[in-house]
Formats: structure tokens, C-alpha cells, sequence
């Protein structure tokens, strides 16, 4: 990649120098291939080759990985970093303004969502083609204007959410939840609600716009912890990596494992 005067430099910009590093390198050689690009950059090369037909954006993280591999001055490449990251920490704090990053509920009786939906539009509140816009948020969530009336409404009382001087919904804390282990009998009816709700999704979704998939296997029992231990890391992770790469997120998803002994089984 060419050496450049020093400047801030944007996402947009880092994916335009590594189209134009592509073309260089095609020119030189004909015969190098996407494949090989995408090796020298340690990418997946679907994804580049999404980035370069500008069908996928770039993330932060993803620009700070291109820049150490193609900028070989040591120094810009520092800037260019420097520059993309206090990037993305203003963008960070005008999304986050006025939120604290999660709302602890630990009594049961506490639980402030009563349905699936109150959930789901709270979430939603993070998305700007649905916060901004009460007709897009009803149809996306195919819901009647009543229920989004009253689940709004659930959702203002419990502070999750406010309206801005736009009157655009805002979402005051990120996360929300609970003691673990906690009974709560309102969390176990919406559960219930998400599992009907992917059942439907299995008719009404495109495969590539949604991932089933089951696992029945034997166990003993004194395995039981660990297992639930990982599947609960495993949705933390998940949900970190969702927040860390959604800059402009476009969607609301429902990730959910569900682990329960098939049968009926007596104690031994």
C-alpha cells in the first residue's frame, strides 16, 4: 500500500485502499486470486470478497487488522490505528450517551418484561430504522399498534427506555438482567413465547437468514453443570461479539439453547 500524508482516516477510506491494493496487485500479477489476498490478510474470504464488491462493511476491528498488514511504515500505521479507534469511541459514547451499560434486576417479582414482545421492541430501540420510526418498528415486528402501545408503555415505566428531543425511542441501559438461577415466572412464560416464535420462523424464514439445528446425546449426570456452565458462556459470547461488530446495527435475532432431559426419569 502507498505511503499517505498523515490524517484521520475513516473506515470507508481503509476499504477503498484495500480495493485499490487489490487492483494494484491484480496488475502486477494476473493470476493472484482473492484466496491468496485474503490469506495474506488473515481474513475469511467471503468476507473480503463481500468488502470489496461493497456488499458487507468493514468493521473497526477489521479496518485495525488491514492496517497492520498493509501499512508497512510503522509510524502511519500508528496514526491510522490512533485514528480509527478514537473513531469509534465517539461513535460509542454518542450511542451509549445517557446509558449506564446494564439494569440489574434481582428480585423475581422485579422482571420487567411481561412479553416476548416488550423484549424484543427494547431491543429494537438500538436499531435506528426502528427507533426512529414507530410504522417501520410495527411492521418489522408484525405486531398491531395496540400491543406496541402497551409494550412501549411497559417499557417507559420501567425506565428501559426513553424518548429523546426527536422523540426517537433510546434505550437507557444496554443489557438487562437477572440473579442467576433466579425462579421467575414472567422470564419462563417469554421463554416459552421465543420458543413458539422460532418454531414459526422455521416456515416463515429463508434458511440462510436463520440456523436450526439439534443435538440429542447421553449423559451422566454429573457432567450437567459443566455443559450449562459452557452453553451460558457460549451465549455470552455471542452476544459480546453481535455488540462488538453491529456499528450501525439493521436487525433484531433470538439466540436460544434449551438443554432438558427427554423422558421421564426417576431419581437413582
Amino acid at each position: 500500500m502507498k505511503s499517505v500524508s498523515k490524517k484521520n482516516v475513516s473506515v470507508k477510506e481503509v476499504e477503498e485502499k484495500l480495493r485499490l491494493e487489490f487492483e494494484s496487485r491484480k496488475k502486477r500479477n494476473p493470476l493472484y486470486s482473492l484466496r491468496g489476498f485474503a490469506r495474506a490478510l488473515s481474513m475469511d474470504p467471503s468476507h473480503l470478497s463481500k468488502i470489496l464488491n461493497k456488499r458487507m462493511s468493514m468493521s473497526p476491528k477489521m479496518a485495525v487488522k488491514v492496517i497492520r498488514a498493509l501499512v508497512k511504515e510503522e509510524e502511519l500505521s500508528a496514526d491510522w490505528i490512533d485514528s480509527i479507534q478514537a473513531t469509534e469511541n465517539t461513535r460509542k459514547e454518542r450511542r451509549t450517551f445517557g446509558r449506564s451499560s446494564f439494569a440489574s434486576f434481582s428480585e423475581p417479582s422485579e422482571w420487567p418484561f411481561v412479553e416476548s414482545i416488550d423484549l424484543i421492541l427494547f431491543i429494537a430501540a438500538s436499531v435506528p430504522t426502528l427507533s426512529r420510526s414507530r410504522e417501520n418498528t410495527i411492521k418489522f415486528l408484525n405486531i398491531s399498534e395496540d400491543d406496541y402501545e402497551k409494550s412501549l408503555l411497559r417499557l417507559l415505566n420501567a425506565r428501559l427506555i426513553h424518548r429523546n428531543a426527536d422523540g426517537h425511542i433510546v434505550q437507557v441501559v444496554r443489557q438487562v438482567t437477572d440473579s442467576p438461577g433466579a425462579i421467575n415466572s414472567k422470564k419462563s412464560e417469554m421463554q416459552k413465547q421465543f420458543l413458539r416464535l422460532a418454531s414459526e420462523r422455521i416456515d416463515t424464514v429463508t434458511p440462510e437468514n436463520r440456523l436450526n439445528g439439534t443435538l440429542t446425546f447421553s449423559l451422566n449426570k454429573n457432567t450437567l453443570p459443566k455443559i450449562k456452565k459452557e452453553a451460558d458462556r457460549f451465549l455470552r459470547e455471542m452476544n459480546s461479539l453481535a455488540m462488538e461488530e453491529a456499528s450501525e446495527p439493521d436487525c433484531v435475532y433470538n439466540l436460544q439453547i434449551s438443554l432438558y432431559p427427554l423422558g421421564f426419569q426417576k431419581e437413582i
